[in-house]
């Protein structure tokens, strides 16, 4: 059984199960390795018992921190079940349920604790067993998270239905779905022979019981917060004289009438590796827009770093876009141009409208993008400056604004200044009335200057964390510096937005900053200044803030470099060297012609 139609509330559901569980497993990663394991020494309850004495609030932060995970089991197993529950209703249940036993063994395992440190604080207790006996009495509601193991077989047999599911339904690649299976029996096959054999872990580590469960989840994750469900898309008429979608033919005729049918040009990729190699200016059918769909004549499209992180693609990303070989083979996601075609229920855009916004595939002379994330393109921008906006402005625009919280007056420092999203926002805080400092390199000091930055530190002469100057604000798209010296020039109420690390393509300590990252995001949860991350939406609403911001000429686009259609291997390979000035675009030489 294939789905091919996906529900408002499941895409909905797909948002709330990509951010439960990652949030979920910070928290839980969080309590149990960065705290209980400094607290709790196996063996020696003497010892755990003056450290659960001598650390209590601690300790308590731990506690509550896992009945918060045991909340995200909960919201995520609920999430899950609206998804899936078009595939098989039952299957649906008998998942969620699962998940559920598992929640609530690590419910039962945290409530011990309670226990445990009541045990050893009460001055009733401390009377009424003897000085070795407490502890040791302590130490054995301690020990109540090894029913972690039994929750655990629930939360394998759970995981392996539900990936079943996920790869019945077709609504992620069936590869990512199939390691689910696997990885999941896996896991409840391993903590059903140790209830048996209890030395089995000396033949498999207990690592190695639910790792590759937990990758996988991760992995799916991922995938619903970047991708989102996947519904089947117009396919040639069967033999029954029906689309593989359910569409009929005559449908099908009308959609293919509305795209003119022909062939065009696009920049394709059906391997791994680096763009030189991989990437292919290809003859590809012209695509046809599906219901509120708009068919755009390319113009001008722009580069953004996952462009290359698609086609290297590490393990994880491959779980996602393809094993062996990518079953996505375009490239692109900003794009800009004049609407040659609507289909049915649209209502904002008619032919000859120029237009920008997000689409799947801008890397071509035609691409089809969604009404919603689209809007109008402003008459003193060009398409090049238009193509540049969508995912850096948005990035800049929602990470200054929505989670950054910035307000008029403001002191804003903005690391990595000179980049897309960096000359976005050094502009976009300006016209939110905050004071802004930009960092950047000696050869694009002058830039940052240009597009608004009140101060600007040259990071090859000055350290920012060690000025000396306070902000409220520090948008942070390089992550190169410690928590502790971010926190060191941050307010005591500020705010730093986790943005980046540092650009397109592989680079020095890339693996040491996103660790850096996730280590602040956890850090913050015990001080005054938080950091925060987030992923950027493609929105209408802020689509149009863009726009007036481009028309009213309060945020004009930075582009270092055009290239042609049939240069894309090259733009992207400039892109990875991680040397942009502003943004890297690509503009459709046959259709600019005039």
């Amino acid at each position: 059984m294939t789905i091919s139609t996906v529900g408002e509330s499941q895409r909905t559901a797909a948002r709330i199960a990509g951010l439960a569980c990652p949030i979920s497993f910070v928290i839980v990663v969080a309590v149990n390795f960065g705290i209980f394991a400094r607290l709790i020494v196996r063996g020696n309850p003497a010892e755990t018992a003056r450290n659960i004495l001598a650390h209590e609030t601690l300790f308590r932060i731990g506690v509550a921190g896992n009945m918060l995970y045991c909340v995200g089991v909960v919201v995520l197993l609920t999430a899950l079940y609206v998804i899936l529950k078009p595939v098989s209703q039952n299957l649906a249940l008998l998942a969620a349920f699962g998940r559920l036993v598992h929640g609530l063994t690590w419910l039962l395992a945290t409530l011990n604790l309670f226990t445990a440190l009541r045990l050893l604080s009460d001055a009733d207790y401390s009377r009424a067993f003897g000085p070795d006996q407490l502890p040791a009495l302590a130490r054995l509601y301690l020990s109540g998270f090894d029913a972690y193991y039994v929750g655990l077989l629930f939360w394998g047999l759970g995981a392996t239905v539900g990936s079943y599911l996920w790869f019945k339904s077709n609504y992620i690649p069936r590869a990512l779905a199939a390691f689910g299976v696997i990885s999941s029996a896996w896991c409840a096959a391993c903590t059903f022979v140790f209830y048996i054999f209890p030395g089995f872990p000396k033949v498999v580590n207990l690592w190695w019981f639910d790792s590759p469960m937990a990758i996988f989840e991760l992995a799916l994750s991922f995938w619903l917060l970047f991708k989102g469900l996947r519904s089947s898309g117009i396919a040639e008429p069967n033999k029954a004289g029906r689309l593989s979608t359910g569409v009929n033919v005559q449908r099908w005729k009308e959609q293919r009438q509305r795209s003119g049918g022909t062939s065009m040009k696009a920049a394709v990729y059906t391997r791994y590796g680096p763009p030189d190699v991989v990437v292919q200016i290809k003859e590809v059918e012209k695509p046809v827009p599906k219901d509120g769909e708009v068919l755009i004549e390319v113009r001008a499209a722009s580069l953004n770093p996952l462009d290359g992180h698609l086609m290297r693609a590490p393990f994880l990303l491959r779980l996602m876009t393809g094993l062996r070989k990518p079953k996505n083979t375009r490239l692109g996601a900003d794009v800009a141009g004049q609407v040659e075609a609507v289909g049915r229920n649209v209502t904002q855009f008619k032919p000859g409208d120029e237009v920008f916004g997000a689409c799947r595939a801008a890397f071509a002379e035609y691409a089809c993008a969604s009404e919603s994330r689209l809007v109008m393109k402003p008459d003193n921008v060009t398409f090049e400056q238009a193509a540049s906006v969508p995912v850096a402005g948005l990035t800049a625009l929602q990470g200054l604004r929505h989670k950054g919280k910035i307000q008029p007056g403001q002191r804003v420092l903005i690391n990595g200044a000179s980049g897309g999203v960096g000359t976005f926002a050094v502009q976009i805080a300006k016209s939110f009335g905050a004071d802004v400092t930009g960092v950047c390199s000696t050869r694009n000091v002058d830039m940052v200057r240009s597009i608004g930055a009140d101060h600007v530190i040259n990071y090859t002469k000055e350290d920012f964390t060690q000025s000396g100057q306070r902000y409220d604000l520090i948008f942070d798209n390089v992550s190169n510096h410690s928590f502790s010296a971010r926190r060191r020039v941050l307010n005591s109420n500020g705010i730093c937005v986790l943005a980046g690390i540092g650009g397109a393509g592989s680079h020095e300590g890339q693996w040491a900053r996103l660790g850096g990252s996730l280590k602040a995001l956890v850090a913050s949860c015990f001080v005054s200044q938080k950091f925060v991350t987030f992923i950027a939406r493609i929105t209408k609403e802020d689509l149009t803030i863009l726009r007036e911001l481009m028309a009213t000429g309060k945020v004009t686009p930075v582009i270092d470099k055009c290239y042609r259609l049939s240069e894309v291997p090259e733009a992207i390979r400039y892109l990875e060297e991680g040397h942009a000035r502003g943004k890297v675009v690509i503009t459709v030489e046959s259709n600019n012609k005039t």
